[in-house]
């Protein structure tokens, strides 16, 4: 495989692990399936590269919410919004949730949660998904 072809993976990768990630739907686990299946030497690569789109759009939903602001008395009858309240940079652990997931960023940084923490949190809930998802193709999908 060419490096400039590599290179458009990973970019691919991130730019579909970024649309994602935020309010709008995206297909990043089926392209990274696709990509470890077909060029499994690379999966580190892969992995690194999703799940740093997949984190940098979080982040943007989160700064979203930090910068732009809604009533209160609407937001605490949102599920979304008594979980974060609860649990704080911890629930952003689930930010890989279908659905609810791309809300907890959004929420998160309307409450103003630490922004360092927020992101550890963010990351490392993005990487254990996308570990999960390239290891049975590794091992088990040929």
């Amino acid at each position: 495989m060419s490096t400039d072809s590599l290179f458009a993976e990973l970019v691919s990768l991130f730019i579909s692990g970024f649309i994602s990630s935020t309010l709008f739907p995206g297909g990043s686990e089926i392209l990274l399936i696709y990509y470890v299946k077909n060029n499994s030497q690379n999966y580190l690569l892969y992995f690194v590269f999703a799940t740093a789109g997949n984190s940098a759009g979080a982040m943007f939903t989160y700064l979203m919410g930090y910068y732009f602001h809604w009533g209160r008395e609407k937001t605490k009858h949102l599920k979304t919004y008594q979980f974060c309240h609860k649990y704080g940079v911890y629930g952003l652990l689930f930010s890989w949730l279908p659905i609810v997931g791309d809300l907890l960023p959004l929420v998160a940084g309307w409450l103003k949660l630490p922004v360092f923490p927020s992101l550890l949190f963010i990351i490392i809930g993005k990487a254990l998904r996308y570990g999960l998802i390239i290891t049975p193709v590794l091992y088990f999908i040929k």
